[in-house]
């Protein structure tokens, strides 16, 4: 598995986990819950995307 992929895996898997916590911190469904939620998901995969490609450009020995 190349570095990419390891990021794009790893990206997914914690936005992943990001987006269920907000789903059930959700307390009344509102019409734009699911914009919300959208919203979440792809925020935090950019986040975390290009938190470990940053992470890994400055330290190479950990990736």
């Amino acid at each position: 598995m190349n570095t990419q992929n390891k990021h794009t895996t790893k990206a997914i898997g914690i936005s992943l986990l990001i987006t269920i916590f907000a789903f059930f911190n959700v307390d009344i469904p509102k019409p734009y819950t699911v914009i919300y939620l959208l919203f979440v998901s792809v925020a935090s995969f950019i986040s975390i995307y290009l938190i470990s490609m940053i992470y890994c450009k400055s330290i190479p020995k950990v990736c």
